[in-house]
This record gives structure tokens, sequence and C-alpha cells, in this order.
């Protein structure tokens, strides 16, 4: 008994300094269109999308916001019509707002799959915050399999970077999202899809 759990002592020691790196899925492809999931707390998520369209990752770019909840007399999906106004005319007629009333990535699955719908894509590519692209990615496939997926990785400093026990911050993300990522594994994802 007192081995096995020497070996597990040991096994979780080696296995922390990779607990930041494992959540972090950057691999985008070239797709259909791009999806910015909801929930940033800046912009870099929404940067990054941008920056995939740019590059030629995908020809629509699609913004999933709240369409809710009020912040200063408008919701977070109103504000991010006004900014798209302020692009170039020719990059803002690819880029589309999402109104979501999700308040978990599980639901936004089903809300942005409804914007996406009209598209009829058959690749799209997540754009989130680089701690939440694995488990995002899972719940995408699995709600959606219609589709595939690929995710890219939005990196604000102010929050997580894979050697998250440096920074206070970054390791509550850690800490929280492997919560997340663990429920989804263990519970969520074996409950029926609908």
């Amino acid at each position: 008994m007192v081995r096995i759990l020497v070996v597990l002592v040991l096994a979780l020691a080696l296995a922390l300094p990779y607990a930041g790196s494992f959540l972090v899925v950057d691999r985008p492809v070239p797709s259909d269109a791009i999806v910015v999931l909801a929930g940033d707390q800046g912009s870099s998520r929404f940067e990054r999308g941008l920056e995939a369209l740019k590059t030629g990752l995908g020809r629509e770019l699609w913004i999933d916001a709240d369409g809710r909840r009020l912040v200063f007399g408008k919701t977070m999906a109103q504000y991010a019509e006004a900014y798209i106004q302020t692009l170039p005319s020719e990059q803002a007629a690819h880029v589309h707002v999402c109104p979501i009333a999700a308040t978990s990535t599980f639901a936004e699955s089903a809300e942005g799959a409804r914007c996406l719908a009209p598209l009829h894509p058959r690749r799209v590519l997540l754009v989130t915050s680089a701690y939440h692209t694995r488990r995002a990615l899972s719940i995408f496939e699995r709600r959606v399999p219609q589709e595939e997926w690929s995710a890219a990785a939005a990196y604000d400093e102010n929050y997580f970077r894979q050697d998250y026990w440096k920074n206070r911050e970054w390791l509550k993300t850690t800490a929280l999202e492997w919560a997340k990522l663990a429920l989804w594994e263990g519970v969520e994802r074996w409950k029926s899809v609908n």
C-alpha cells in the first residue's frame, strides 16, 4: 500500500509541470468558418479570431456574445456589433455576431451551431482562451459532430501561462480549468447529447 502511494505521489509530482500545457490545443486548420467563443475577460480571443481570418484560416468569423445581460446599457452582442462597424469594410463584411444566452461552453455549443447552420460549414475553427481549448474542442466535437473542429489558442498572460506555478492568477485559472475538464470528461460527456 505504501509503495502504491509513493508511486502515485511521484507520478503526480512528475505530471504537475505539464498540467498547464495539457490544457492547450493550438492546432488551427483552414476552415469554412471561425467561431470566437464568449467569455473572454479582455479582447485576446477576438484579436486571435481576426488574425485567423486575415491569414485565411477561415472565410467567415462568428463572435459568440452575450445577448441578454446589460453592461452600461448595452449587451455584449451590441458592443461587438458596434466594434465590427469600426473595422475596414472588406473585413467587416466577413465578421458576424452570434447573440447567445448560454452561460456554459456546453450550452454555447448548441447556440453557436445554430448561428453557423446557414453556412453549412464542413470545418470550423474554434478560437478561445489557451487554457480553455482542450475542453471546448472536446465539447464541440461531442455536441456538434457533423462538423470537423480544430482550435486556435488565444493567449492572455493576465490569466494564464503554461508555467502556471509562477503566478497566483495562473495557478487559479489552471486549477479551475482542470476541475471543469474533469467534470466534463468524467460526468457530463457521457450524458445524452440532446
